[in-house]
């Protein structure tokens, strides 16, 4: 089975806005970099609904495979388990 999402991305003055049309998720950032980096953050402090909401937004920007394991493993943390199935496939 696979999982096919559309990622609308635009730029906003200095942001960038992804929206999951499927999931209906809105997400930005300045650079997926920026992102990531706030989201492992979150990971590393132990807050992982912060780091969930964060990996989310990092993987409407990019699609980097990493980006997608790590909204896996901390989807299953949270025991999320059809959201880290879905981030798990991705890549693939």
């Amino acid at each position: 089975m696979a999982y096919k999402s559309t990622i609308i991305i635009e730029q906003e003055g200095k942001w960038f806005v992804a929206r999951s049309l499927e999931l209906g998720v809105v997400s930005q950032g300045r650079t997926v970099e920026e992102v990531v980096s706030e989201a492992e953050q979150f990971e590393e402090a132990g807050e992982l609904a912060n780091a969930l909401e964060r990996w989310n937004a990092a993987s409407n920007l990019g699609g980097d495979p990493i980006i997608f394991c790590r909204l896996g493993r901390v989807a299953t943390k949270l025991g999320k388990w059809e959201e880290a199935e879905t981030a798990l496939r991705l890549p693939m």
